[in-house]
């Protein structure tokens, strides 16, 4: 009988439904859908169960699989909100993170490893936490063994534990423990005051304690003051516009304190410069009056700690206050001059172009002349023949006039000098007759003999072949110039019998204008002169002057102190040294350390250069840029000599 098949579309429709109808188990379904329903594979490696951990944290590692993806992972500790953890999907996952903030004792931690179709699988187990690390406790003040006042002792500090101090106590010389007020936390900065503590030794014992009840423990041991030592000034927190203070106040003892002394932020003691400064009040039996200068404080902040000391300079009592100095900074780049056959050089006048004029030292103590004409130091003596040379003046032009020697005679005569020339020329031929400036107009201030030799010096201007005397006044005896400006006003010194000097601007058509019975330092072409020390017309003890005004005697608020000024401008501005600290030695010996100082007009700066291995320790001249001509000594090489000092901003 003949066979009969299906048709063929009949046999494709019977194929695909039994395809339809098989498993897919084995293989990705290719619809994106998970029909198996399988949750993802977690196999933890740490923490075991049952773990004890001495930190508050734990570390957990593990692996995830599922057979499409896994998606991510996460944890809970004791029942709190699910963290993620970080990790790259796929499907085997290896993980490692830190759980932390484990409380102390047993704690239940819940693993999470969940797949793409957000199904979720978990492992929980227990990890327990101990402290077996006691709190440690660390006082910063006072120190182990110091002294400190009888009537308040202040004692700070911090307490600390990996976990958490909750408290704190201490006893003072074996006696009861007496608690101390602290936040807790992991740590915690603590204070107190004890009051009228008898004199003597004392010892007192900090214990910390810690959730765990861990403790720990810090003993100091100080001595309370026998002499009470109160510092009336300066108050606590005095903001002060100088680098110095004068300290004052009681000593209350039986016997009077053979001295005081200080310490700057726990520094060295030092001894204040003007002994005797502990004295008897009057009528009040036991109580000592102090004074003294403190003159070696920093910039900002600073505890000043005051003793005072017996006769064999053992402390028997101490005080302390605090100080903010705000001085007024100006910064400076510093450009070394270099040096002419390996020698020291010293500058002694600037121009508006930054060229220098100033003299080197030989080994004999010889001087010898040099200009710096903006890049190079220049030899005046080379091919000249002279065995000496100074360097006085220079002006805009870059002529350049000093004085020489040579090995013919002993006799001093005058130079002229233009940068850019070949050599220098004879200004003067008579003997003794210096230059001492020039000016712009090329007119040079040349000093004299005058025909009496007991008579002293006078002077002259010169132009050219012409010379127009300066005019004295009085019983002239002598005349020390020192600078010409522009409207040919000569800043210089009279000195009369008995050698009082007169500071005074002379000139050759009219009689000198006295400035002061002081030092004559420059004049600019206002007519405003600088001078130094002694204006006793002014009535300002040691301080300099500019244009008749007190330069601020930053560092040093004593007025019989120094400032000496050295140059001024067109500006009004000035340059100086001043008396920046004493340092004395255990004989009772000082010695003043001086720093440099720019005068705006109206307040006094301190200069600070931004090569900290430069200290300039002297200043010449400033120009109307403010460039400054100093001397500086770099404290790593040993090299010395003149320096161009440039404002910063």
């Amino acid at each position: 009988m003949p066979t009969h098949r299906r048709p063929l579309r009949a046999r494709l429709v019977f194929a695909f439904a039994t395809l339809a109808a098989l498993p897919l188990a084995g293989c990705d379904n290719p619809f994106g859908s998970d029909r198996d329903g399988s949750t993802p594979r977690l196999t933890l490696s740490a923490p075991s169960a049952g773990q004890v951990v001495d930190a508050d944290t734990a570390v957990v590692e593990g692996v995830a699989r599922d057979d499409r993806s896994v998606a991510r992972v996460a944890y809970r500790l004791n029942g709190g909100a699910e963290q993620a953890a970080e990790v790259a999907p796929g499907r085997e996952v290896a993980f490692r993170f830190v759980v932390r903030g484990l409380r102390l004792g047993a704690n239940e931690l819940e693993v999470l490893a969940y797949d793409d179709a957000d199904r979720v699988a978990s492992r929980r187990l227990e990890v327990s936490t101990r402290d077996a690390a006691a709190p440690t406790v660390q006082v910063r003040t006072p120190g182990d063994e110091e002294l400190v006042p009888r009537d308040s002792v202040r004692i700070e500090g911090t307490a600390a534990d990996d976990r958490q101090v909750v408290s704190l106590a201490y006893s003072l010389d074996g006696g009861a423990d007496q608690p101390v007020t602290l936040a807790a936390g992991r740590q915690a900065a603590f204070a107190l005051t004890l009051k009228e503590i008898a004199a003597g030794p004392h010892t007192v014992v900090f214990k910390a304690k810690d959730e765990a009840g861990n403790t720990g423990s810090q003993t100091v041991r100080f001595t309370t003051a026998a002499v009470r030592v109160v510092i009336r000034s300066p108050k606590p927190d005095t903001t002060l516009g100088a680098f110095a203070v004068s300290v004052s106040g009681e000593m209350h003892s039986p016997v009077l304190p053979h001295h005081f002394s200080y310490s700057v932020n726990g520094g060295p003691e030092s001894r204040p410069r003007n002994p005797p400064a502990v004295y008897p009040v009057t009528g009040v039996p036991g109580v000592y009056s102090f004074y003294g200068l403190v003159d070696s404080l920093p910039q900002g902040a600073s505890i000043i700690r005051v003793f005072a000391n017996d006769a064999q300079g053992r402390e028997i009592g101490v005080a302390s206050t605090s100080v903010l100095v705000s001085v007024p900074v100006k910064q400076y780049s510093l450009a070394y001059l270099g040096a002419l056959r390996g020698s020291d050089s010293r500058g002694a006048a600037l121009n508006e172009k930054g060229q220098a004029v100033g003299s080197w030292t030989d080994a004999a103590g010889a001087q010898h002349a040099w200009a710096w004409d903006g890049a190079r130091m220049i030899d005046l003596e080379a091919e000249t023949g002279w065995t000496a040379s100074a360097a006085a003046g220079i002006n805009e032009g870059g002529e350049v006039v000093g004085t020489f020697r040579e090995a013919a005679d002993a006799c001093t005569r005058s130079f002229h000098f233009r940068i850019g020339e070949a050599r220098p020329r004879r200004l003067v031929e008579e003997c003794d007759h210096r230059a001492r400036d020039v000016n712009d107009a090329g007119t040079v201030l040349v000093s004299a003999p005058q025909v009496d030799p007991l008579a002293g010096t006078e002077g002259y201007l010169l132009d050219g072949q012409t010379r127009r005397r300066l005019l004295p006044e009085g019983r002239l005896f002598t005349q020390v110039l020192v600078r010409l400006n522009n409207r040919e006003q000569v800043l210089g010194g009279i000195y009369e019998p008995f050698f009082t000097v007169q500071a005074a601007i002379l000139g050759t058509t009219a009689k000198p204008v006295p400035a002061g019975v002081c030092s004559p330092v420059d004049i600019n072409d206002a007519g405003q002169v600088a001078v130094a020390i002694g204006c006793k017309s002014l009535q300002l003890g040691g301080n300099g002057i500019v244009a008749g005004r007190q330069l601020v005697n930053i560092g040093v608020p004593n007025p019989t102190s120094v400032v000496n000024p050295s140059g001024m401008n067109n500006h009004g501005e000035a340059v100086g040294m001043y008396l920046h600290a004493v340092r004395s030695d255990a004989a009772g010996s000082f010695a003043g350390v001086y720093r440099p100082l720019f005068w705006d007009g109206a307040r006094s700066h301190h200069v600070q250069v931004s090569d900290a291995e430069w200290r300039v320790d002297g200043v010449t001249d400033v120009n109307d840029t403010g460039v400054i001509l100093a001397h500086a000594v770099n404290t790593r090489t040993g090299q010395k000599g003149a320096v161009l000092l440039t404002p910063r901003g």
